[in-house]
């Protein structure tokens, strides 16, 4: 019997854990026939921290389906997103400080909830001025979020999470010409960079992020390097079409 596995990012990094230790990561990986990790940052941390040998690590990205680019982008009013668990891993406090710190006309869209959930819309309540225009939506579905990203234009997708492996997230909203600010965790750097929009420091402060975003505003041209990078490097149509060729040769 041949034995796969795919690999993402909580089950592959130690430092994300309380304990900084993943059980019986050396003996599973010497077991399997072969083991897709969705990175090479997830790759190397295989190879160097688990220990095992490199032959049957196979990177396999994952992907998403086209979205429809909007390249006329005309609101006056620039528009962030964000979207995921409102848990502190996620740092979306974050992008709340952030928000506030604009003195010009800002939008801010959150998608998700969680545990921080009314500490954030506290703080939000407290801090906010008439600038500020800022609605979370709570649990959506992942198509409800695809028709927000087809019917409106937003300036640009936020993330700065402590780890990730490579979002999900940020794919979706490249696949709709949208470009990502993220914070340089995890495989985030493998999708995210300055030319499709900005990769930030691993813990960025909000001025750091606030600027981040005003240099994503002044260069619309980093839309289209965005919708390139979705469809070179996470277009599901050609990278689970990959995959399963691997499976196939086994």
């Amino acid at each position: 019997m041949k034995t796969v596995s795919r690999a993402h990012g909580w089950d592959v990094y130690f430092q994300v854990h309380a304990l900084n230790y993943l059980p019986f990561r050396t003996l599973i990986g010497a077991q399997l026939h072969m083991i897709c990790p969705i990175s090479e940052k997830g790759k190397q941390n295989m190879r160097d921290v688990w220990k095992i040998d490199e032959k049957p690590i196979h990177v396999s990205r994952l992907g998403v389906l086209p979205g429809t680019p909007r390249k006329n982008t005309n609101s006056e009013i620039h528009t962030l997103v964000s979207c995921s668990n409102l848990i502190p891993l996620k740092r979306v406090m974050r992008i709340a400080e952030t928000v506030i710190l604009f003195k010009e006309n800002i939008r801010w869209y959150h998608f998700g909830s969680g545990s921080e959930m009314n500490t954030i819309q506290t703080f939000i309540q407290q801090h906010r001025q008439n600038n500020h225009d800022i609605h979370f939506f709570g649990q959506k579905t992942n198509a409800q979020v695809l028709a927000f990203y087809k019917s409106y234009d937003v300036t640009v997708f936020l993330n700065v999470s402590s780890s990730e492996g490579i979002p999900v997230s940020i794919m979706e909203a490249f696949s709709f010409g949208i470009p990502a600010i993220a914070s340089n965790v995890g495989g985030t750097s493998e999708i995210v960079n300055n030319q499709n929009g900005i990769l930030l420091s691993a813990n960025p402060t909000p001025h750091e992020i606030k600027a981040a975003i005003e240099e994503v505003i002044a260069h619309p041209e980093k839309r289209e390097a965005a919708y390139q990078t979705w469809n070179e490097l996470y277009n599901a149509e050609k990278n689970y079409v990959g995959f399963v060729k691997k499976l196939q040769l086994l």
